[in-house]
């Protein structure tokens, strides 16, 4: 599932009155936030705009243009957000809720699509060779190294899932502190953008421990018992 259908993120069905809502500066959310999370805001915008739009036999019904125009803007950022990203999957997506109603410029790009996922193929082979060469070579550090480089790749192309196996497995090649905080900031990102707070919460606290032993340089292992998981 695409986590911005995420059922944590999607908005209630119940319209709500034009006056409820504040004017929303969807600029000013592209100038403050990295791209992953401007583009999760301005698709949370898009959503809440269409639901507004949805019938409701309690309340009158609502004057739609205003809530329309909202959301296809707010769809017009997260489209150029996207289109310069790897995200191709989420890029299709957002054009297809466009579907049309922004011109020819916001329909899918099959051309740019192939490009940008055959090049994305291309670097994956090599990652993982790399990472192949590292494990031969038993070069503890460059394999964390390697496992945070596909970890970024996945998370780049929208592939949360593919992301966190990646980042996690850096736990098992941590020499310091810093390493394990560095891990657990990780998967705390790939968490908050997929919607899977567990993560969040299980790697906060993990974070913190490490963060808080005495010494930041202090070797540490596989057995340290902050990797242990509750039962």
């Amino acid at each position: 599932e695409i986590w911005w259908r995420s059922p944590r993120l999607r908005p209630s069905s119940r319209a709500m009155d034009s006056d409820d809502v504040s004017p929303v500066d969807l600029d000013a959310i592209v100038a403050s936030y990295a791209p992953n999370a401007a583009i999760a805001r301005l698709l949370f915008v898009a959503d809440r705009a269409k639901a507004r739009d949805a019938p409701d036999e309690h309340l009158p019904p609502p004057d739609p243009a205003p809530d329309a125009a909202l959301e296809l803007d707010a769809l017009r950022h997260a489209h150029d957000l996207l289109r310069a990203s790897e995200n191709t999957s989420l890029y299709v997506a957002v054009c297809e809720r466009i579907g049309g109603r922004l011109g020819d410029a916001y329909s899918p790009d099959k051309d740019w699509v192939d490009a940008v996922d055959a090049r994305a193929a291309k670097r994956l082979e090599m990652l993982e060779s790399e990472l192949a060469g590292y494990k031969t070579n038993a070069i503890k550090e460059s394999i964390r190294m390697g496992h945070v480089d596909l970890g970024d790749f996945h998370r780049a192309r929208g592939d949360a899932a593919n992301a966190f196996k990646s980042y996690a497995r850096t736990r098992d090649y941590c020499a310091t502190n810093r390493h394990v905080v560095s891990t657990c900031l990780n998967v705390v990102r790939v968490g908050v953008e997929s919607g899977n707070f567990a993560h969040v919460q299980t790697y906060c606290a993990k974070a913190a421990s490490a963060a808080g032993q005495t010494g930041a340089t202090t070797t540490t292992t596989t057995t340290n018992p902050i990797w242990r998981t509750s039962k």
